[in-house]
């Protein structure tokens, strides 16, 4: 980048060296990543891994509660509806990988 916040590295990583990314980061002590062109691979220790989880299980939950308010506007429960599936999804996808060692996840930038 012309301003210098971004850095890409031999492995093809991104380093970003802007403040908006290093407060985030510091904001959201959850895992650790590392940023590539194609995507997001985020590390979870165990005990973190387990936080996340359940934070996931708790959105889904929350938004449920939402949902069950807002039936009667379909389109705004057609994307809640997604995001509790996704939530769940991942919450129980992740909990099936931890076997007490983490989790390692990568997210693309592609939505497909």
């Amino acid at each position: 980048m012309a301003n210098g916040q971004v850095v890409v590295n031999d492995d093809l990583s991104i380093a970003n060296k802007s403040n908006f990314q290093a407060s985030f980061a510091a904001a959201s002590k959850g895992y650790t990543s590392k940023t590539y062109w194609w995507e997001v691979r985020a590390t979870y220790s165990n005990s973190q891994a387990k936080t996340a989880i359940k934070q996931l299980q708790d959105a889904a939950d929350h938004e449920q509660f939402l949902l069950a308010s807002l039936f009667w506007l379909p389109t705004v429960a057609g994307i809640g509806g997604i995001t509790v599936a996704y939530c769940q999804k991942l919450g129980k996808t992740m909990k099936s990988h931890n076997k007490g060692k983490g989790v390692i996840l990568d997210m693309t930038w592609a939505l497909t």
